[in-house]
């Protein structure tokens, strides 16, 4: 029990910081979703290895095969980025079945809410825009650029739905300091990170 209360009490943590990084930089580190979901994992063998039963284990996979599903499908359609997939693989492995179900249902809830939620952040979010004006050497891999980048016929980089690559932020921050590009507009989104860590919360009170 005091295992299971720190480990959940560990997510909190995490989802708190990367919740904070989403809001003031819609972006979340790599280093944390990765990090999240290697303590997921570990935490389930080792609660396995404490109860001296698979148990743990095997409904740590059930959870987080279920939260492939909607992390796969939303991010290829464009709906979350990477963080945001992680973040519930990682959820999906800690919280195991059934209890993953339970969150997934308010996560999918959230999805089908999220238009009212863009808009209710345009409104009381002042400082938001739907788009930002950055350098190019401010670019961070998975931005998605408004439009795609060309100069004298030649393609640098594409409005592509899964974002701008390392290869092509190289690419373009050697036309900033040519001189060629002193800038790019990328669009921004309103955070998700933030409603994937109160329908967290809220599991937790069921």
């Amino acid at each position: 029990m005091i295992f299971e209360t720190a480990t959940l009490l560990f997510a909190g943590i995490v989802l708190c910081v990367a919740a904070w990084y989403d809001y003031k930089t819609s972006f979340v580190p790599d280093k944390l979703s990765y990090g999240f979901i290697l303590v997921a994992v570990l935490s389930r063998i080792l609660q396995g290895i404490l109860v001296a039963s698979w148990a743990p284990v095997w409904t740590g996979l059930a959870g987080l095969g279920i939260a492939l599903v909607p992390a796969i499908a939303l991010f290829y359609s464009g709906v979350w980025g990477a963080a945001d997939s992680l973040l519930i693989i990682a959820l999906g492995m800690l919280l195991g079945f059934p209890l993953f179900f339970t969150y997934v249902m308010l996560i999918l809830i959230a999805v089908v809410l999220y238009p009212l939620y863009n808009l209710l952040g345009a409104l009381f979010i002042k400082e938001w825009k739907a788009t930002s004006t950055i350098k190019p050497s401010e670019l961070l891999v998975g931005d998605h650029v408004v439009n795609d980048v060309k100069l004298a016929g030649i393609v640098f980089c594409k409005n592509d739905r899964l974002g701008i690559t390392k290869k092509e932020i190289e690419h373009l921050r050697w036309l900033e300091q040519a001189g060629q590009l002193p800038s790019i507009e990328i669009k921004k989104g309103i955070p998700f990170v933030p409603i994937i860590l109160v329908a967290f919360v809220i599991v937790l009170f069921l």
